[in-house]
C-alpha cells in the first residue's frame, strides 16, 4: 500500500501524536521531488503540514524524524488531488520520511507516494 499503484488502497496511520511513513532505499539516492496522490473518498484535508526528510538516519516511533528536511507541504490537500512537492534543493539519503507533528485528526493518510530523482539521472 502507498506504493502499489492501486488508488483504491490507502496508507493510514493509527491515531497518534507524530504519525510518519518511511521508505528505505537500502543505499543513498538523490531526491528531487515527492508526488502524493491523496485519498479520494474523504478526508483530503488530513494531508497538511507534512514535513519531508531525506536522511541516512531511520525514524524512531513517537518522535519527529531528524536529518535534512527536503521541504514542508503545508496543504491542506483536496480529496483525490495529486500534490507535486519539490524539495527545496536536491538531497541525498537512504531514507525518505514523511511525518506530521500533532495532526488535528491524529491521522496521516494518502493513496500513493512517489519519490523522484533529479532529471537526467
Amino acid at each position: 500500500m502507498a506504493i502499489d499503484r492501486n488508488f483504491g488502497t490507502i496508507f493510514a496511520s493509527s491515531a497518534e501524536r507524530t504519525p510518519w511513513i518511511q521508505i528505505d532505499y537500502g543505499s543513498q539516492i538523490q531526491v528531487h521531488q515527492i508526488v502524493i496522490k491523496n485519498r479520494g473518498d474523504c478526508c483530503g484535508d488530513r494531508l497538511a503540514n507534512v514535513e519531508i526528510f531525506v536522511t541516512d538516519t531511520p525514524a524512531v516511533s513517537g518522535q519527529m524524524p531528524s536529518g535534512a528536511k527536503c521541504t514542508t507541504f503545508e496543504g491542506p490537500a483536496r480529496d483525490g488531488a495529486w500534490e507535486y512537492i519539490p524539495c527545496d534543493a536536491t538531497m541525498s539519503g537512504r531514507y525518505v520520511i514523511l511525518a506530521i507533528e500533532n495532526p488535528p485528526s491524529g491521522y496521516f493518510n494518502f493513496a500513493e507516494l512517489y519519490v523522484y530523482t533529479p532529471p537526467g539521472r
